[in-house]
Order: C-alpha cells, then structure tokens, then sequence
C-alpha cells in the first residue's frame, strides 16, 4: 500500500470502523461524507488521478 493510501485508509478507519458484524451503514456513509467534504478528499484524488495521466 502506497503511503498515501495508507494515510487515506487510517484517516477513513477513524471515522468508521472495521466491519467486525452487520449493522446499518447508514451513518458510517454520512460520517464519510461529511469528512470528504470538510477535507475535499474526493477531489484531490481526481485532481492526483489526472496528473498522473497526462
């Protein structure tokens, strides 16, 4: 795992656990939401995603 990736995948683990047994997602997915949006995530992957195709 890059360490982007890793740093990516720690920071989401802390907002929502491990699925360990079946609940709703419903909250962990508006958690995640919240956290993309406060930190632009998604769009410094697609911005990284078309750096590295030119």
């Amino acid at each position: 795992m890059s360490p982007q990736t890793k740093n990516f995948y720690e920071d989401a683990r802390n907002i929502v656990p491990s699925i360990t047994e079946d609940r709703i997602f419903s909250e962990d997915i508006e958690r995640l939401t919240e956290w993309f949006k406060k930190n632009n995530r998604q769009w410094t992957a697609i911005r990284q995603r078309e750096i590295n195709m030119v």
